[in-house]
């Protein structure tokens, strides 16, 4: 902010001494003044969605809302996001079938087919059922572990990765992740040195894969 108040301060001097027809000395790197004032907004801007960013984190550590583990909250944000949709598809992984069946039904559409198996070495074999392409897809997959099954909150993440890299592949317009259970949470902070920020780095992985929220 300072440095803003500094160039802005400057740039208004400038603009006053050519108003009035004084000469503004002119360096190698000088810029004209609608390279500078596109540069303030451009810097004013960068402010804002800064700040913008630091309320949104502060509200998801202040409250619940950054989980949703209950069908209610699940339910709401998939109605506010669709709401300006044309078409869209909810597709489950193996951890939130249920979950999915019942948003599914509340919402009423039907549940889009997918396929998340097992090879014989344990990877994991996705293949969507039908077209995604310029489709608005919600993926329902919590990270966490299997209550009836062996899989783990791993399997789980890599069935949402593998699912998302999918509907990419597959030209999705669109791919939002709801995440009931969000593995990784605990480490969230660095509480000693040479440690990850697990919370954090999942999170990078899944947008670098395509999940747009």
């Amino acid at each position: 902010h300072d440095r803003l108040k500094i160039r802005r301060g400057k740039q208004a001097r400038m603009q006053k001494d050519m108003a009035k027809g004084v000469k503004v000395p002119c360096s190698p790197n000088w810029k004209s003044s609608s390279d500078n004032v596109r540069e303030v907004l451009h810097n004013e801007r960068i402010v804002q969605l800064s700040e913008g960013y630091k309320q949104t984190i502060g509200a998801l550590h202040n409250s619940s809302s950054a989980r949703f583990t209950t069908l209610s909250s699940a339910k709401n944000l998939l109605q506010s996001s669709v709401a300006s949709s044309e078409h869209f598809e909810i597709i489950a992984g193996n951890s939130n079938q249920e979950l999915a069946s019942k948003v599914a039904e509340q919402l009423g559409v039907p549940l889009s087919p997918a396929t998340c198996d097992r090879f014989n070495d344990g990877e994991c074999n996705i293949k969507l059922g039908e077209s995604v392409r310029n489709t608005h897809v919600f993926v329902v997959q919590s990270t966490c572990p299997g209550r009836t099954s062996d899989r783990t909150i791993n399997d789980h993440l890599m069935e949402l990765f593998l699912l998302v890299r999918c509907m990419r592949r597959a030209s999705a317009r669109k791919v939002t992740a709801v995440i009931p259970y969000y593995g990784y949470a605990r480490q969230d902070e660095k509480r000693q040195p040479r440690v990850p920020i697990a919370a954090s780095d999942v999170a990078m992985m899944l947008e670098a894969a395509g999940v747009d929220r």
